[in-house]
């Protein structure tokens, strides 16, 4: 194995580890509505998204976009 290869793993499992870090923190915030943070990502959703069941699939995922963005801050345009 290369110098390169395994400088390229490292870094996959570096973001592996990063992205399950993310999603454990997404999913404890899922679990207590009263947090600041759960609260911060709710106010982020539009009327419609807000209207959803807590267990459906687009409340969940509007609410793990508002949750990126809010821990990840926006993308920068180039």
């Amino acid at each position: 194995m290369t110098d390169i290869n395994i400088r390229e793993e490292f870094k996959n499992l570096i973001l592996s580890s990063f992205g399950a870090r993310e999603d454990r923190e997404f999913w404890e915030m899922m679990q207590i509505p009263d947090s600041p943070l759960y609260r911060k990502c709710y106010e982020q959703l539009s009327d419609f998204e807000q209207q959803e069941s807590p267990n459906s699939d687009l409340f969940q995922s509007s609410m793990r976009r508002a949750f990126d963005l809010i821990m990840r801050g926006p993308l920068e345009s180039s």
